[in-house]
């Protein structure tokens, strides 16, 4: 063989070998091509659900606060329906009150005017009085309540409340002796009151006294006298003057003593400073202990005039309030008892009589 031929014959073979060569080296290259594109798909994927995950974290989270502010927009709501309905129940309870105040005031107005008017129309006689007092002179400005009748009544409180006006003072009295009791200010008015009303007893009248705390005592010689009569007046002021303030206040008692006075009184003046703090036959279930609120002293007083309403049908009753402090429904009351029978309620200035 020539040298040509044996030349082009290893060409032939390396030419064979070079491309075997390539053609491994450009499928080498396409795999490590396609390795690489599967690669990076998958961690772009990943890197795609990891956001998706965040988000849908974050909207859940978002849901969460939007139901915690309906959850608490709903009790707010609650809230302020419950307050609603407090505030009406309040209003409703505070029209109540105006309507028991203007009742009230319309009863006091009531007063002043017959008041005024009987200042206006009458005109106060002057005689002789049949009990010295100088304590004191006659206020005249005090008119109205006359001392009249055929047969006169004459009821004086003499409860333990019955030596001030004040709370507190009427507790300094109950701790003290019966001689201070006995000279105390309202006690020592209310004898002056009894002194003023029989000084204008008319002299064809029958007259009769009595005492009353928790029982009532007669003071005088007798159930009926006529103050004409020689030493009657002076025994029932020496009778008066040795009572002392002390007890509870029990009108019925002394209603119920002048039920059995033959003939019965027709005129009946109280000389009082507030609704009672006992009846008789009942005890007072609202009283709690040795306190009795001003509600249950008119759930008292109530008591009472229930049971003497038949004996104050026939009678005129007339009543002198010394205001004790706290009892605020005492005024209204007696008002109210006074008229029904036809007398009068007046409650005078600590200066009179």
């Amino acid at each position: 063989m020539s040298r040509y031929a044996q030349y082009r014959a290893s060409r032939r073979n390396s030419d064979f070998n070079l491309s075997f060569l390539d053609i491994m080296g450009c499928g080498l290259g396409a795999v490590i091509l396609i390795f690489l594109i599967i690669k990076h798909n998958v961690d772009n994927g990943s890197v795609e659900a990891d956001v998706l995950v965040q988000q849908l974290e974050s909207m859940q989270r978002e849901a969460q606060l939007l139901q915690n502010q309906i959850d608490s927009i709903a009790q707010l709501n609650s809230t302020e329906e419950l307050l609603g309905d407090e505030l009406a129940q309040r209003r409703q309870s505070s029209q109540t009150v105006l309507g028991a105040l203007d009742e009230r005031l319309t009863n006091q107005q009531a007063l002043n005017a017959q008041l005024a008017e009987s200042n206006t129309e009458t005109q106060e006689q002057q005689s002789a009085d049949i009990v010295e007092d100088t304590t004191r002179g006659e206020e005249q400005y005090l008119v109205g309540l006359k001392i009249e009748g055929p047969r006169i009544a004459i009821l004086v409180d003499r409860s333990g409340s019955m030596t001030d006006d004040n709370l507190i003072d009427v507790f300094k009295y109950k701790v003290g002796t019966d001689a201070e009791r006995r000279s105390a200010p309202k006690w020592r008015r209310a004898k002056r009151t009894v002194r003023w009303m029989l000084n204008r007893v008319p002299s064809n009248s029958q007259v009769t006294v009595v005492g009353f705390g928790d029982t009532p005592q007669s003071l005088g010689p007798s159930d009926w006298y006529q103050t004409s009569q020689a030493g009657a007046v002076s025994d029932t002021i020496s009778a008066l003057e040795k009572l002392t303030p002390n007890g509870p206040t029990n009108l019925q008692a002394a209603f119920n003593q002048l039920r059995s006075l033959s003939p019965a009184p027709t005129d009946v003046y109280v000389i009082t400073d507030g609704l009672p703090t006992q009846v008789s036959g009942r005890l007072p279930r609202c009283a709690r202990g040795d306190t009795i609120s001003p509600r249950c002293r008119l759930e008292l007083f109530t008591d009472m005039t229930n049971a003497l309403s038949n004996q104050l049908s026939q009678l005129t009753l007339n009543v002198v309030l010394l205001p004790l402090e706290g009892d605020w429904d005492a005024a209204n009351a007696y008002w109210n008892l006074s008229v029904a029978t036809g007398g009068l309620m007046i409650s005078p200035p600590r200066t009179w009589p």
